[in-house]
């Protein structure tokens, strides 16, 4: 099927960003209003806990260029109560960034200090300090989903084993551009423009935040950059309510230190998981329990945290319960594959377990026991829209050369005196699904033949306003030259076309402009039929490198600019794409099946430990990823390799840590809370591979894929166990965690 598309997965399309992007010219928030507008900064709490008794900001504003103080009664989200350390108190608005930091320093608050807890070990222990947002506690049940019959499971089981693993890492999304927004108000209308993965949603939060009307609000966001998921410190009331008090431009930009105490942050977790298993592998039982620390968040999403279980292990009895903790600590939210890389690692923990105590080889008890295409969910009966996860297992292994290379753990000494070790995970993924419901899109066809793109979406990741380019070319037939993105990321011009989420983007709402496309095809061959000498019907014609011909007699032909030239109000348009049904035949499925779309993952890694250093080299690290198509080709391998980069961060260095005593965080910036450096990365080692099973759900095939291949982190785990013989079983697995478990620290 690869070889009848012209446009999609053709090598040397180019990004439609790219020359702004290169030449700095795409627009950021700060980079509207230059030199015509306020700068604002926000005084964070001292207290991990504490109640605003009251605010002196008089000193603040008689400084000289101080225009406007804004405090809890002013913005709209913010309260008297401050629950960790950072979070906003106050907002100063000045002529430059300079006298709005010396303002901050003049702000008088007394506070009423109230006890505090940042551990989430701590938190659930009967009389621990409240945080504050439960009633009763600080723990809620998020999940608990039952499977079978649990106890008849494990009665059936020939072996049994519990596996404890955790805390995992807790760390900071980091994005390199902190938080912006630049608000001003005309006419009673608030204009925004803001660095946001969704800036629909942003509109409506406006909305809400200052009952306004929906045709009072126009948000821009042409340019968010990485936000991994909404790491950014949220600053949009704030610059909309400063610029309401002053009725001038107010662009606030929050550093990385506002973003370290404020934003977002990934959230720690640990679990406790039972198996039960046949001699010959054969899963019988599994009871998962699992907690997750949402610091201030009281619903933070790792509800899903069995989901790597839970969905792709055949096993007919199972509990899986996620337990959820508040602490005084900053949000935790989303960040790239969100619960996947922590679940992941727990529930590889405890299969490597299992397969040491059965005397298999733990890939061949994976491939025993993991769901294969003809199977369906196990808990909701549906099909899967496809299945290669054993196909990843297998290219994976044979990546890292494990049939020759496999051993015992701690059976293999290197020459050099370091320990060997080499593992295999994968799970299927629940980021890059399909919804093809709430995202809508809009097309022009021009005079010239040429197609614009309204997209209602930010430019926040490397290829999806592309990657609709690409459907949209090939679905009319157009080269892809001549199919370009219009305005985006305008409220005001745009459909919806949903939040940059979940790696969804690419599919859902690139099945909105497929049937966009759809439309305005119908319609430019309706009118091209008529064109013929002798006319011709629409359903005997078809279109490829931007010509309309004759399926009968391809030499017969008209231009798209020749037919547009007579019709120029051809405008596409869709709603929402297509249901999620199977688009065709899959496996045992047949089209219009009810299905859900996974995404299969593996890794393989082979590893060398230094027992004395506690240095752990990489050696060899092959990630595999079915992303049912490849559509824009050098957008998907980028993503794909920012997975890698972004898994050797995930196990190797991410973790931002927290004083108990005080709820500080220790290491708020990039010296002490770093990514691995040019020289950090064994280039040589990592290989990204990517493969094309053809999802039944997604346009031409397709799936997201940039959460998916970020998700396998777990794997360095289980080659450290193979090397060691022993676990380092809290991320990330620094020199000192490794000496630790070796007990030599």
């Amino acid at each position: 099927m690869a070889d009848e598309l012209s446009v999609i997965g053709k090598p040397g399309n180019i990004d439609q960003q790219a020359v702004e992007c290169v030449t700095g010219t795409i627009e950021f928030p700060n980079d509207v209003y230059m030199g015509q507008k306020l700068h604002a900064k926000i005084l964070g709490s001292t207290h991990a806990h504490a109640r605003v008794v009251s605010i002196d900001a008089s000193a603040a504003l008689a400084l000289d260029g101080v225009e406007a103080v804004v405090t809890h009664e002013d913005v709209p989200g913010w309260s008297d109560v401050k629950y960790h350390v950072g979070d906003a108190v106050a907002a100063v608005a000045a002529r430059d960034e300079n006298t709005a930091y010396h303002a901050l320093t003049l702000i008088e608050v007394e506070y009423e200090v109230r006890a505090h807890v940042v551990d989430p070990d701590e938190a659930m222990q009967p009389g621990a300090p409240l945080v504050g947002l439960f009633p009763d506690g600080n723990t809620t049940l998020r999940t608990d989903i039952v499977r079978g019959d649990i106890e008849a499971g494990f009665a059936q089981a020939d072996v049994t084993i519990e596996d404890e693993s955790g805390w995992t890492n807790r760390w900071q999304n980091s994005p390199i551009g902190g938080g912006n927004t630049t608000a001003w108000w005309q006419d009673e209308i608030l204009h925004a423009w803001v660095d946001t993965q969704n800036p629909h949603g942003e509109h409506n939060g406006f909305v809400g935040s200052f009952a306004l009307p929906h045709n009072k609000v126009r948000v821009f966001a042409h340019a968010a950059g990485g936000g991994f998921g909404g790491g950014r410190a949220a600053v949009q009331a704030v610059a909309a309510a400063l610029a309401k008090k002053t009725g001038k431009v107010v662009s606030l930009h929050t550093d990385k230190r506002d973003n370290f105490s404020r934003g977002v942050t990934h959230f720690a977790c640990k679990s406790k998981i039972k198996m039960g298993a046949k001699n010959d592998g054969t899963l019988t039982a599994i009871d998962a329990q699992f907690w997750g620390d949402g610091g201030v968040n009281t619903r933070p999403p790792y509800n899903g945290l069995p989901d790597c279980l839970q969905i792709g292990i055949r096993c007919p009895n199972a509990n899986f319960k996620v337990t959820g903790i508040i602490t005084n600590a900053p949000p935790s939210g989303y960040y790239r594959c969100v619960q996947h890389p922590p679940g992941a690692f727990l529930m590889n923990t405890a299969l490597e377990a299992m397969a040491e105590k059965l005397g298999m080889d733990p890939l061949e008890f994976r491939l025993k026991n993991v769901l294969t295409l003809g199977e369906p969910d196990q808990d909701n009966g549906r099909a899967f829209s496809f299945n290669t996860l054993t196909e990843c297992l297998q290219d994976a292994a044979s990546g890292i050369g494990y049939a020759a290379g496999k051993h015992a753990p701690g059976a293999k000494t290197l020459p050099d005196g370091r320990k060997h070790g080499m593992a295999v995970t994968g799970h299927l993924d629940g980021h890059g699904g399909y919804s093809g419901t709430g995202r809508a899109a809009i097309i022009t066809l021009r005079p010239d033949g040429t197609c614009f793109l309204n997209l209602g979406i930010s430019r926040s990741a490397c290829g999806t306003q592309t990657a609709h380019c690409h459907f949209v070319a090939e679905t009319l037939g157009l080269k892809y030259e001549d199919v370009k993105t219009g305005d985006w990321g305008a409220t005001a011009v745009t459909a919806d076309g949903g939040m940059q989420a979940g790696s969804t983007n690419t599919n859902s709402t690139g099945a909105a402009f497929t049937v966009a496309a759809r439309d305005a095809r119908e319609q430019l061959f309706e009118a091209a039929a008529k064109m013929f000498d002798p006319p011709v019907n629409a359903a005997d014609l078809d279109a490829r490198d931007s010509k309309i011909f004759l399926k009968s007699d391809p030499a017969k032909s008209l231009t798209h600019k020749e037919v547009c030239a007579r019709n120029q109000r051809i405008i596409g348009k869709a709603r929402a794409g297509w249901d999620a049904v199977l688009q065709f035949d899959v496996g045992p499925w047949p089209a219009g099946t009810p299905a859900n779309q996974r995404v299969p993952v593996a890794s393989g890694a082979e590893v060398a430990v230094d027992t004395e250093s506690g240095e752990v080299e990489v050696l060899k690290w092959v990630m595999v990823t079915d992303i049912g198509r490849v559509v824009y080709y050098d957008g998907a391998h980028a993503q794909a390799w920012a997975g890698l980069y972004h898994m050797f961060w995930q196990a190797f260095f991410g973790e931002h840590i927290y004083d108990r005593e005080t709820g500080m965080s220790l290491n708020p910036n990039f010296l002490n809370h770093r990514w691995p450096a040019s020289l950090d990365i064994p280039y040589d080692a990592l290989q990204e591979v990517l493969k094309e099973g053809n999802s039944g759900l997604g346009p031409y095939g397709a799936t997201g894929m940039g959460e998916p291949c970020a998700s396998q982190y777990c794997v360095i785990a289980c080659a450290i166990y193979n090397a060691l013989g022993v676990w380092c079983k809290e991320p990330p697995f620094t020199p000192w965690k490794i000496l630790k478990a070796l007990g030599k620290a």
